[in-house]
């Protein structure tokens, strides 16, 4: 039965309108795909895929350049590598670039990096994150932030985390989330 009422009609147009721009449902999909099978909501109404826990061994390919400039050490495009264990299951590669004081050991790196995922918690995936990653060094220890956008089955998110390097040995441990970005729909 349709409404007469143009109040509900206004309503409804707006709504429409409203979805159209942001490219947000107001209603969740009768049949999921699997990439969004993976994803839940958390308090804020953002779509995630839960805390997500991984670890990274990363070994140096491609030493990139090493210079001391007047006591500092400046680390540019080195490519390093390594299998992706845990929530997240692929290949890491990772270009670094860095400035350390050579005395003290203080500095701060930053990056891009790629991860390539085929699985999600054992849940096979075709998809890949690319992004880029900041932090701060107190040699050997190095600790920070990543962000990265989701490409493949996982088009339309973004992985956020938290990472450390706890004993100054090349494996990181990476604490993070799986967010559906604002106004992408997933494929799959």
């Amino acid at each position: 039965m349709r409404s007469k009422n143009p109040i509900h009609l206004l309503l409804a147009v707006a709504l429409f309108t409203w979805s159209c721009e942001t490219g947000e449902l107001l209603a969740p999909s009768v049949s999921p795909s699997d990439s969004e099978a993976l994803l839940t909501s958390d308090h804020h109404g953002h779509h995630v895929a839960g805390p997500v826990d991984y670890t990274i061994p990363l070994t140096t390919t491609d030493p990139g350049d090493l210079q001391v400039v007047d006591g500092v050490i400046i680390v540019t495009n080195q490519i390093n590598e390594g299998p992706i264990s845990g929530d997240l299951e692929g290949h890491a590669v990772a270009l670094f670039n860095a400035r350390i004081d050579e005395i003290t050991g203080l500095g701060s790196g930053r990056g891009t990096l790629t991860f390539y995922i085929t699985a999600i918690r054992g849940k096979p995936v075709d998809a890949y994150f690319r992004g880029k990653f900041v932090g701060k060094v107190e040699q050997p220890l190095f600790f920070g932030t990543l962000e990265t956008i989701g490409y493949g089955d996982l088009a339309g998110t973004k992985l956020i985390s938290r990472f450390s390097e706890p004993n100054g040995d090349n494996v990181f441990q990476l604490e993070g989330k799986i967010l559906k970005r604002h106004g992408h729909q997933l494929s799959h």
